[in-house]
C-alpha cells in the first residue's frame, strides 16, 4: 500500500526513477487552469490515481488529469493540510482548528464528507502511511501525535527533543513511498530571518538522518513524496528550482531549474505521473499547471 501522497495501491506496479522525466518542466505545461482563492491556507492540494483535490475560494474541487471538474464541495474552513489515504480510501483534510474531515466517493459516484477526528488543539500538518497517521501541533516546540487509523487510538507522543528542539517549529511532514523515511520542513521563528531547513528522518522513531540546507534558508519549502522513494522539493518562493532527494541515502539526486516569475505554492501527482504545480503571485489568483512526466 502506498503513502498518502502517491495514491498507488498494492496492485500497482512500482515506478522506477527513470520513468519520471522532469525535463518536461522546461517546456510549456500540457494544461493550464486559472482559479481564485481567498486565504494563504487554501494553497494545499493532493491527489490519488484519479483526481486532484485542491481548494479554491469557498469550495473544494476534484479534477481529473484533463482538468475536468468531477466534484465540487462547499467549504468555508481554513485548510492547513490535505492527504490521500489509501488505507481509508478517503481524502483527509486538516482544518485550522484541529479537526480532520474525510472526503470519499460512494459507489453511486456522489461525494460524502464527515469529521473523522477532533484533536482539541490547533494542528499545522499531518502525514499518513498505511494505518499510521502523524499529526503535528501548530506552535514552537512542536508535539507530534501518532494515531492508528484502524481505530483512531493514540499510540505515541513525540515531544521536544524527539520531535524538534524547543525553539523550533515543524511546518510539514511527509512519508516516502515505502514508509521508512519522513521528510520534515522546520523553521526557527525566533531567528531574525526566520530560518527554514529540511530534515530526513527514520519513521520508526523520528531519528534525524540528515539535515539539508538547499542554498536559501529564508524561504519555506514545499515537499512532494514520489512513488520511487524520492522527494520533490521546491522553495515556496525565492529560487525557481526543484530538488530531487533520495530518501534512501539523503542525497540530492538532481537539481531542476524551473523558469517562472511566480511562486510555486504546492505540488501534487495524479496517478503517479501527472505532476500538477499550483502557482500564484498573490493571495487572490493562481494557476494549476499540468505536466506529464
Amino acid at each position: 500500500m502506498a503513502s498518502s501522497e502517491t495514491s498507488t495501491n498494492s496492485n500497482s506496479t512500482t515506478l522506477s526513477i527513470q520513468t519520471l522525466n522532469f525535463d518536461v518542466l522546461q517546456k510549456k505545461p500540457r494544461l493550464s487552469i486559472s482559479y481564485c482563492y481567498d486565504f494563504y491556507f487554501f494553497s494545499h492540494m493532493t491527489a490519488n490515481d484519479k483526481y486532484l483535490l485542491y481548494c479554491p475560494a469557498g469550495y473544494l474541487s476534484l479534477l481529473d488529469k484533463q482538468g475536468i471538474e468531477k466534484y465540487r464541495i462547499s467549504n468555508s474552513a481554513n485548510i492547513m493540510d490535505v492527504h490521500w489515504s489509501s488505507y481509508l480510501n478517503q481524502f483527509l483534510i486538516l482544518n485550522q482548528y484541529g479537526s480532520i474531515n474525510g472526503l470519499y466517493l460512494t459507489t453511486s459516484g456522489r461525494e460524502q464528507s464527515n469529521i473523522v477526528k477532533k484533536f482539541g488543539e490547533n494542528m499545522i500538518t499531518f502525514a499518513c502511511y498505511e494505518e499510521i497517521l502523524l499529526v503535528c501541533t501548530d506552535f514552537i516546540g512542536s508535539v507530534i501525535y501518532e494515531y492508528d487509523l484502524s481505530n483512531w487510538r493514540l499510540k505515541r507522543t513525540f515531544k521536544p527533543l524527539a520531535s524538534c528542539k524547543k525553539h523550533e517549529s515543524i511546518l510539514k511532514m511527509r512519508f516516502n513511498s515505502n514508509g521508512k523515511r519522513l521528510v520534515f520542513v522546520l523553521n526557527e521563528r525566533d531567528h531574525p530571518n526566520f530560518l527554514y531547513w529540511i530534515e530526513l528522518r527514520q519513521s520508526s522513531d523520528l531519528t534525524v538522518l540528515q539535515i539539508l540546507k538547499l542554498g536559501n534558508e529564508n524561504g519555506c519549502y514545499n515537499v512532494l513524496s514520489l512513488p520511487n522513494d524520492q522527494f520533490l522539493v521546491n522553495q515556496w518562493e525565492k529560487e525557481r528550482k526543484f530538488y530531487l532527494i533520495n530518501s534512501s541515502n539523503s542525497e540530492v539526486a538532481e537539481t531542476i531549474s524551473y523558469d517562472t516569475n511566480t511562486r510555486i505554492q504546492s505540488t501534487a501527482l495524479i496517478d503517479g505521473q501527472c505532476l500538477v504545480l499550483q502557482i500564484g503571485e498573490n493571495c487572490r489568483s493562481g494557476e494549476l499547471l499540468f505536466y506529464d512526466l
